[in-house]
């Protein structure tokens, strides 16, 4: 007989329990928005019980206080050891009492936030033993609280099918973390030997899917921290963003998304960036809100995990197919567990193990698609192997090429300048005691040649003559090889042009001769003429050379005296010469001058001369030039071509400009207070027309002396005008702007008209000394000063002849109209005090004697 509560009408109908080895009960339910119930208030009758359906209760996020409650009857007639079995987990606090016929006969609290050892029954799951006497009714009330999905599934065992149930599912369970740890190690071990972070990702995320499965199971719980509730909680918001985003950016690499799908990849960066926010949030949220926030995160990632494989596949990418199969079925797994827990989808086989089903699915079909992607890529690397080693080849065969080209002459094939240099440094540093010599043979006829046979039959005649004297180096004795070429020894270098050269053993003369000998049959050799075409050339060869160690030590004073050597060999009756210190003054000359001529300008260790000029219309001295000398105290009087052509190329050239024209400017100060305003003529430099400054500095010059622009005429060679005309031509303006004079120097031997010189502002031409010095003898050089001095007049410019040295070339300037004469019949240069007594003693009328000057005209250009 029933117990009579169950027969009262307003009582819950209990379940009928017999031996079955398992059963649902059916699950009633209070939601306690207030949490104001109390187990005694519900026993006394308070609150309204509602079904939840046959053995779940699921009601997604939410904060309320929920009440569960299971009744019981046996209706067989002995008693039956049951358990209760809520398998959910991770519930965070479940309060329980068990009512025998209405009375309460045991209580307890467990959950996940309290240490396993609470748990009535060591399992993950949360299971109440209890003993159903024959007819007896029992009722379990829970009070639960979830900061998670509220699930609350429950079913009532016989303990020896719930044993064998639980035994099965751990072997699965095992079986599949087995699976994931495998899938972890294999990885591991690819991304150890390929080091791509691809392999990384995807070992990150099945780690974390592993983990959030086995805290999900309640296993490390269990096993790992029974005693560390909270672990459960972190680990659990820890892993859920965490898989999101590895597995993300697995796919984003292994996919190649970036290159494939701009919109897809953006969809990947946004999801990796919302689940990297979600981690670094979760000290700040509140454990349900990071949970929720995590779990609906995973939807949307699914969603794109699904359309991701399909759109790739379709796109042509290979690994797409795989991983369609292989995220299809995970997605699918995730996606049914995560709307089971918000309460979208009810308790099935699919929501309960989706996430085991796909996950060991994923890792199946992954793995072959990583190892197909594996094998592939070894293919390509093989192939890519294969063409490194052919673009290898071809490149060492281009090195070797490129090598033969920048070390071999292109004409000849013999060693160029630089194997013979580095032929010549190994044997300096080989021993620097040992001699050598080294030879420069040098064709000195031969451009001669070129220009009469042309160039390609003269680079014929080059190679012929090469080959012939490379024969003859190989047998010569002690000779030095330079290269050995396919078997055969090589001991001639093409060095420059028609130059070749030679390294030869230096060995002490001895009393036969034996060296003499050898360089005869050297000089013989290259002397000989060359058949070539039916003709018989002669290249005109001469030899220098100069010996290691006895007249240089380093290689770049070997080859510049070596050179040195060739060029007095031509000087020597047997065209062959070895270096002699004296030979080198020059250029140790060069090399003083070059370091003394800056500290002559600044010492004032230079002279100006001045040469008069004299206007033949008036017959009177009106200016002079202005000529630098330098005595030097060692070398004596140097040339002004040498150490002005020096000053130039050395950038020295400014400030001598500067000297001279300081000096002369001190110079005119001087005769004007002796009596003598004459004008100055000084030499300036095409470098001097560089100088971006030199008009403003010419102005300042004459400013600090007082001396009037129009008494200064700046003197400059045609040659300076043409090395640069725009800019010469600029600075001629600004030079004219500030009111000093202009002349062309030397005049008739450069490049320039008369067509191109009137566009300048020049205000005088002077007719080079050659073209006078044959005035005498020549009648085209009369045709050519008349000319000259016509055109220039007629242009409005003075005309200045230089060098007139007799009294003919005078009379013959004055039947021309020449405008002004310079030169050693009217003066020498001399130095100013030299200058003030001829001009003491002369005036500034002229003396010369000759033909009637009075019935000349004055130009008013001369009035000064």
């Amino acid at each position: 007989m029933l117990a009579p509560q169950i027969l009262a009408s307003d009582a819950l109908i209990p379940d009928l329990v017999d031996g079955s080895a398992e059963h649902t009960p059916t699950l009633y339910y209070i939601e306690d928005e207030g949490g104001r119930l109390s187990f005694d208030s519900l026993t006394s009758g308070e609150g309204a019980w509602q079904e939840t359906g046959i053995g779940t209760a699921n009601f997604g996020y939410s904060s309320a206080v929920f009440w569960f409650r299971v009744d019981f009857v046996n209706t067989t007639n002995k008693p039956l050891d049951k358990l209760l079995d809520v398998h959910a987990p991770f519930i965070d606090h479940i309060e329980y009492q068990l009512l025998r016929n209405g009375e309460p006969v045991q209580s307890g609290v467990t959950g996940d936030l309290y240490p396993f050892s609470q748990r009535i029954v060591a399992h993950p799951n949360f299971l109440f033993p209890v003993t159903l006497e024959p007819a007896e009714i029992y009722t379990y009330m829970f009070r639960v609280k979830e900061s998670g999905p509220m699930e609350f599934p429950i079913t009532l065992w016989n303990e020896r099918a719930f044993h064998l149930h639980d035994v099965i599912a751990a072997q699965l369970n095992s079986i599949y973390y087995g699976i994931l740890i495998f899938l972890i190690l294999f990885n591991s071990m690819i991304y150890y030997a390929l080091r791509e972070k691809t392999y990384l990702y995807y070992v990150l995320f099945v780690a974390t899917l592993l983990l959030l499965q086995s805290t999900l199971h309640g296993r490390t719980f269990e096993y790992f921290w029974p005693d560390s509730p909270a672990m459960q909680y972190w680990l659990i918001q820890i892993n859920i963003p965490a898989s999101v985003l590895f597995g993300c950016l697995f796919a984003q690499n292994f996919l190649r998304v970036d290159k494939h799908s701009p919109l897809l990849n953006l969809g990947y960066r946004l999801a990796i960036a919302a689940s990297i926010l979600c981690l670094a949030m979760l000290p700040f949220l509140r454990p349900e809100t990071s949970l929720m926030t995590s779990a609906y995160l995973t939807i949307p990632v699914s969603v794109m995990l699904l359309l991701t494989g399909p759109v790739l596949w379709w796109r042509g990418v290979r690994e797409a197919r795989f991983f369609t199969f292989a995220w299809v079925g995970l997605s699918i797994g995730i996606l049914s567990t995560m709307l089971y827990k918000i309460g979208f989808l009810s308790e099935s086989f699919l929501t309960t193990y989706g996430v085991q089903i796909g996950s060991a699915l994923e890792a199946m079909l992954l793995s072959i698609a990583i190892v197909d992607r594996i094998y592939r890529e070894r293919n390509d690397r093989v192939a890519a192997h294969r063409r490194s080693i052919r673009d290898a080849e071809e490149r060492l065969s281009a090195e070797h090429q490129l090598v033969l080209q920048a070390t071999h002459n292109v004409v000849t094939g013999l060693p160029n300048r630089v194997l013979f240099e580095k032929r010549i440094r190994e044997l300096i540093t080989a021993d620097a005691s040992q001699p050598f010599m080294v030879c420069l043979i040098h064709l000195s006829r031969f451009h001669e040649i070129d220009k009469t046979l042309g160039h390609d039959n003269a680079d014929r005649l080059l190679c012929q003559i090469a080959t012939r004297l490379s024969t003859f180096c190989v047998s010569l004795q002690d000779s030095i090889t330079l290269e050995s070429r396919q078997g055969s020894q090589v001991c001639l270098a093409s060095t420059e042009g028609v130059t070749m050269g030679l390294l030869l053993k230096n060995i002490a003369v001895t009393e036969d001769g034996a060296l003499d000998a050898r360089l005869l049959q050297l000089d013989a050799e290259v002397r000989q003429s060359v058949q070539f075409d039916h003709l018989t050339l002669d290249p005109g060869a001469k030899i220098g050379i100069v010996r290691f160690p006895a007249d240089a030590k380093e290689l770049e004073d070997v080859m510049r005296k070596a050179h040195i050597a060739l060029d007095m060999a031509g000087q020597a009756q047997d065209n062959l010469a070895f270096y002699d210190e004296s030979f080198d003054v020059y250029n140790e000359r060069r090399l003083t001058l070059m370091a003394e001529l800056d500290k002559a300008i600044s010492h004032d260790g230079l002279d100006l001369h001045f040469q008069p000029q004299l206007d033949l219309k008036r017959n009177r001295i009106i200016g002079v030039e202005t000529l630098v000398r330098w005595k030097h105290p060692e070398y004596g009087f140097i040339p002004p071509d040498e150490f002005v052509t020096l000053a130039e190329r050395t950038g020295i050239i400014t400030p001598l400009t500067r000297w001279v024209i300081r000096n002369t400017l001190k110079a005119h100060s001087e005769l004007t207070a002796g009596g003598f305003p004459l004008q100055f003529s000084i030499n300036i430099s095409a470098v001097n027309l560089k100088e971006p400054d030199f008009a403003q500095q010419v102005a300042f010059m004459l400013e600090e002396f007082g001396v009037r622009p129009q008494d200064i005429m700046l003197e400059l060679t045609e040659t300076a005008m043409m090395d640069n005309p725009i800019r010469a031509s600029e600075e001629l303006f600004r030079l004219k702007k500030i009111g000093v004079l202009l002349s062309i120097d030397d005049f008739g031997t450069g490049y320039s008209s008369l067509s191109y010189i009137k566009k300048l502002p020049i205000d005088e031409i002077k007719i080079d000394k050659s073209l006078v010095f044959d005035l005498t003898s020549s009648t085209d050089d009369q045709v050519i000063v008349k000319t000259t001095l016509e055109m220039a007049q007629n242009l409005g410019y003075r005309v200045v002849a230089e060098g007139v040295e007799n009294q003919e070339m005078l009379d013959i300037l004055i039947d021309l109209d020449c405008d002004l004469i310079q030169g050693y019949f009217l003066a020498r240069p001399m130095p100013l005090p030299a200058l003030l007594d001829w001009l003491s003693e002369r005036g500034l009328q002229g003396s010369l004697p000759g033909a009637d000057r009075t019935a000349r005209s004055i130009s008013p250009w001369n009035n000064a």
